[in-house]
């Protein structure tokens, strides 16, 4: 039996590290697969991961990849590296490959390709080196298959025995709708701003509607002004929550927001994380028709889509005042989300394709 050690350069606290590399390790565990997570942040101790990557200096990276080649070299020429990301800590597990051997798993979970020209090459280079492919969403397996014909489709998904249904409790006579996420750039500041002018004309239309922003990310300070400007009490912020804290917030809120605003290469790529983990808890949601909100959301059945801000006011507003239809949409979700897209489900579908390509 060969190793799988998931290779990354985020830690646990951020949810592309968490998901797609410890539980899905996890996961294959279950499976009777040894496997393991190997974190520039968590084991290397990098200074800053995720939104704050681009904090660290040029002299702690070329650190960072020296340590880790170290460390894997170490591991056995069978076991076999899952690299999550195409990022330049990549370098480490390609080096000990063409080194040692080792054959390699690329996972890619979001839309870097045209970051840089050295992003499109590195890429290009470990796709085409992979054993297989692993795409988080429709978009990116679409365009891993240009570099490697053996590609697959595992979203992100989510964890039902921490986020459940089971545990909802409603606390609030208000109508609560609520956004999660880190704002890394532009595009996503673009898409909560989106959320926060709408809001601020249905609250005012509807009293006791309340919307409750919680994340972070170096943009976040951009929404805390627009929320400063509109004065309206139903809109607040609430800071950022660690990711064992999410699902008991989630227990408190009526409907959760997955909104886009456009229709580009990084809205399309996205694994809607939020939107598996709003559904697992039995939420309503609405979610913009873009990218794979559209293969997962029956529209009208297990949640709304929406594609303008008239369609979210109006979508907002029909859930105003039908508590019954509210808790119809959050049920159907629970249920699909559970049969689809619940990490059991996926994890058994991952240990079926390391199988089949590597063992």
């Amino acid at each position: 039996m060969r190793k799988i050690l998931f290779v990354c350069y985020d830690g646990y606290r951020t949810t592309n590290a968490r998901v797609r590399c410890y539980r899905f390790s996890n996961e294959l565990r279950k499976h009777g697969m040894e496997a393991d997570v190997f974190s520039f942040k968590d084991d290397l101790h990098a200074s800053h991961d995720g939104e704050e990557s681009f904090k660290v200096g040029i002299t702690e990276r070329v650190s960072l990849l020296v340590r880790a080649i170290v460390r894997l070299l170490k591991e056995d020429k069978k076991t076999v590296f899952y690299i999550q990301k195409a990022g330049y800590f990549a370098m480490a597990p390609f080096f000990v490959h063409l080194v040692k051997g080792n054959a390699y798993v690329l996972d890619y979970d979001d839309y870097e390709y045209e970051v840089s020209p050295i992003s499109k090459w590195l890429l290009k280079l470990l796709a085409r080196n992979a054993v297989l492919c692993v795409g988080a969403s429709h978009y990116l397996v679409k365009l891993l298959k240009q570099f490697n014909k053996n590609t697959y489709y595992i979203p992100t998904g989510v964890d039902t025995d921490i986020f459940s249904a089971k545990s909802r409790k409603k606390k609030k006579k208000e109508l609560v709708f609520s956004w999660l996420g880190i704002i890394v750039d532009e595009q996503a500041l673009e898409n909560v701003l989106f959320i926060v002018d709408g809001f601020d004309k249905i609250t005012k239309k509807h009293p006791h509607v309340r919307l409750e922003i919680v994340g972070g990310g170096e943009y976040m300070a951009q929404v805390e002004k627009r929320l400063q400007e509109l004065g309206n009490k139903k809109l607040s912020y609430l800071g950022r929550l660690a990711p064992d804290k999410v699902p008991e917030y989630l227990m408190g809120i009526d409907v959760g927001l997955y909104i886009l605003v456009k229709k580009t290469k990084y809205n399309l790529s996205k694994s809607p994380t939020k939107l598996f983990e709003y559904m697992a808890m039995g939420l309503a949601v609405v979610a913009s028709d873009i990218g794979e909100a559209s293969y997962v959301i029956d529209d009208g059945k297990n949640g709304l889509l929406v594609r303008t801000n008239e369609d979210l006011i109006y979508a907002a507003s029909t859930l105003v005042n039908e508590e019954k239809r509210v808790k119809e949409l959050g049920a159907e979700a629970e249920q699909y989300v559970t049969k689809k897209y619940s990490l059991t489900i996926l994890g058994k579908k991952l240990d079926t394709i390391i199988q089949k390509n590597l063992f």
